[in-house]
């Protein structure tokens, strides 16, 4: 099993440019050169990044650390318009998430950490991602993942091309499930567990109707302007992910016997994978769900037209 360094790059404020800022000027400089490697954004203790470097020797780590520690600082520098997230917004946004909590578990919090550079422990996620024997395929796919969505927002990308990108990048993802059928059912199975998140997180009733009214009306003038955005990249990183993601799939679904939950456990690790290179990518929850509901619409009036 690789053995990877880690480290939390803990944000002045957390807007989507000071982010992208971070990725840009820190993590890609850092892992310029590095085979292995991968980051997520993250929220507990306040907005972050998180970055993994595989097998690294003590000096190669020091340097990396004392490389990011600077660029880091820099980033920190506020741009106009952005203000440092103070201890009282910070604890009212994260109480909802940690009510949100990871797959039906409550999350801690924490409290707000300083701006800066820390150095931190990773720790697999075994049990997402089917278990210790299996983690190393998710670990490549982390790896590609990465590269992919960091290499996309370096070319500065409007939010019409990242959400392009997204559908296109998921629908590639999702070609692994064979049977269309199959496909839709885990975009809209994804859908309700968003809105679920969303409902624990404390959005009203009134919210989520909008919310799932809005998806519907945006779903529909895709559905009759943009029907290729269903369609699976063929080439270049993303195709490169989804044959990754191939080869996973019928290992995730070994798994899956031994599960008694209603969704088969393949198509959880999946929606894992789905939801890590969304989170790459910046979407918010209300973002992800909009994509599996877009998502669901346009396969089904795929497969509709094909049966004609």
């Amino acid at each position: 099993m690789r053995e990877w360094t880690a480290w939390q790059l803990h944000l002045a404020a957390p807007t989507p440019e000071m982010h992208v800022r971070a990725l840009r000027e820190v993590v890609a400089p850092a892992v310029e050169g590095c085979q292995h490697w991968f980051f997520l954004r993250y929220w507990q203790g306040g907005p972050h990044l998180r970055v993994r470097i595989g097998d690294l020797d003590a000096r190669s780590a020091g340097q990396i650390d004392a490389e990011m520690r600077k660029r880091l600082a820099a980033v920190n520098q506020l741009a106009a318009g952005e203000t440092t997230l103070d201890a009282a917004t910070y604890e009212a946004y994260a109480a909802g998430m940690g009510q949100a909590g990871e797959e039906g578990t409550t999350i801690e919090p924490g409290r707000l950490r300083a701006p800066g550079l820390y150095r931190a422990v990773y720790v697999p996620e075994f049990n997402r991602y089917g278990g210790e024997a299996l983690i190393p395929l998710s670990e490549r796919l982390f790896v590609t993942s990465s590269r992919l969505v960091l290499a996309f927002l370096q070319r500065e990308p409007t939010s019409h091309a990242q959400t392009g990108f997204a559908l296109r990048s998921l629908a590639t993802a999702l070609d692994v499930i064979g049977d269309p059928a199959a496909r839709i059912a885990c975009c809209r199975a994804a859908a309700n567990s968003w809105l679920s998140w969303l409902h624990r997180a404390g959005r009203s009733q009134a919210e989520l109707d909008a919310l799932v009214n809005t998806a519907g009306e945006r779903a529909a003038r895709l559905v009759a302007t943009a029907p290729h955005l269903a369609e699976p990249i063929t080439t270049g990183p993303v195709a490169a992910w989804g044959r990754e993601l191939a080869e996973a799939w019928p290992y995730w679904q070994s798994v899956s016997e031994h599960d008694t939950r209603a969704q088969p456990r393949s198509e959880r690790i999946l929606f894992s994978h789905l939801h890590m290179f969304c989170n790459r990518l910046g979407m918010s929850v209300a973002e992800e769900f909009f994509l599996h509901i877009v998502l669901a619409e346009l396969l089904e009036a795929a497969e509709t037209e094909r049966s004609r």
